[in-house]
């Protein structure tokens, strides 16, 4: 009999996208919906989610957490910390008052290299948790102090990807640490433009410049969208990921890549999500090869016992807005691609209107374009007028 792999789904953007709809009214709500009308029978956390202290020090609080889930009918099947490990693997000074959205407000004001020391302890923290479960996967990002160069002409110092790459690592170490005890692998997101590992082979790099005994542990949690989003090859880099014994799951979900845009290029966020070549979308439904490579992704992995789940994230920008119709179809999707069918694109679908909250606003920034450009009073108000100037509105 054929063995088909279980669907679970990730927290974040569902949970945003869905609660407050006629239908949901909290996550409990979100979780009833995903397993009753969905199919899917598991969840992917995120530690932000979770009061991870009191569930490692607390037993009844710690089981009381977990059978709430399964009663719910999708227990927690793996924890993700991608937030923590945008900073915990080091921040660009660049990217520093943007991503200060995304650490407790109580840190604001740290200096960066605490506000990082603080996202490692919680992803150690996730780790324990999740060694303290049974899991045997970890979900995150890497970060990486030099991101903010990758784009930047030839005369950067010689090796200076490798030595960004060797700081990572060092980061790495103690939060391996804790993964090794658990043998937890650590799916690390890449592609993606604010991760130092771009590419299969920095994660070999990557993995190459730590401890013999935690290499293993380093794996590529595969989201083909990081790829199809900067108009890359998803199919190639999940085949070498397989043939290098690299690949683990990470989350499924799609990007289109628009190369007749005018100006289309790769790394366009400057630009507003509408205006970019590359926009996050449902699983499947613009790039099917690349669907079936994380099919193939995933059947490998569960053959070889190592993961047995297909994870869905809702970051959609670009035609289907709708969560509750992106949930399902997304769910479909992964069901054929994995049964060796061609997964519904976007002429095949039907999509419903939607005007609740998109990807868009859940991941609009509340930082000041005085603080982004560091401005002095002066600077500022030569910038008003200027703005006045040439008809844009007073900066914020």
């Amino acid at each position: 009999m054929k063995h088909t792999p279980r669907l679970a789904f990730f927290k974040p953007q569902f949970a945003q996208l869905m609660i407050g709809s006629k239908k949901i009214k909290d996550f409990d709500d979100v979780c009833r919906f995903a397993h009753g009308e969905c199919g899917i029978d598991g969840l992917d956390m995120d530690i932000g989610s979770l009061d991870v202290r009191r569930m490692l020090t607390d037993q009844e609080f710690r089981e009381q957490t977990v059978e709430k889930y399964q009663e719910l009918g999708t227990p927690i099947i793996r924890l993700s910390s991608h937030t923590d490990g945008q900073w915990g693997g080091g921040m660009s000074e660049v990217y520093v008052k943007r991503f200060l959205d995304f650490v407790p407000t109580a840190q604001h004001g740290f200096s960066r290299d605490d506000i990082e020391l603080a996202a490692a302890q919680r992803i150690k923290e996730g780790l324990e948790l999740g060694n303290l479960l049974g899991f045997t996967h970890h979900q995150t990002f890497c970060g990486g102090r030099g991101i903010a160069h990758h784009d930047q002409w030839s005369t950067l110092p010689e090796n200076w990807h490798k030595y960004e790459i060797l700081h990572l690592s060092l980061k790495l170490i103690p939060i391996l640490e804790v993964a090794l005890k658990g043998n937890q692998k650590v799916g690390l997101e890449i592609g993606h433009v604010m991760q130092a590992i771009q590419t299969v082979e920095d994660l070999k790099l990557l993995r190459s410049y730590l401890p013999e005994n935690m290499r293993h542990l380093i794996k590529w949690g595969i989201d083909t969208s990081h790829f199809n989003k900067e108009g890359c090859n998803a199919v190639e880099a999940v085949d070498q990921a397989i043939t290098a014994g690299l690949d683990s799951l990470g989350h499924a979900k799609d990007a289109v890549y628009n190369s007749t845009i005018e100006g289309a290029r790769p790394r366009q966020n400057a630009l507003p999500f509408k205006d970019q070549a590359g926009k996050f979308e449902v699983f499947g439904v613009g790039t099917p090869a690349s669907a079936k490579a994380f099919g193939t992704a995933v059947i490998s992995a569960s053959a070889r016992g190592d993961f047995d789940w297909c994870v869905i994230e809702g970051e959609a920008m670009g035609e289907i807005l709708c969560p509750f119709q992106g949930m399902k179809i997304a769910a479909e999707n992964i069901r054929r691609v994995l049964d060796g069918k061609d997964p519904l694109c976007l002429k095949d679908i039907n999509i419903q209107t939607w005007d609740g909250p998109t990807f868009e606003t859940f991941a609009k920034s509340k930082v000041k374009v005085s603080g982004l450009l560091e401005l002095n009073t002066n600077d500022y108000q030569a910038l008003c007028e200027a703005a006045e100037r040439v008809g844009l509105p007073r900066p914020s």
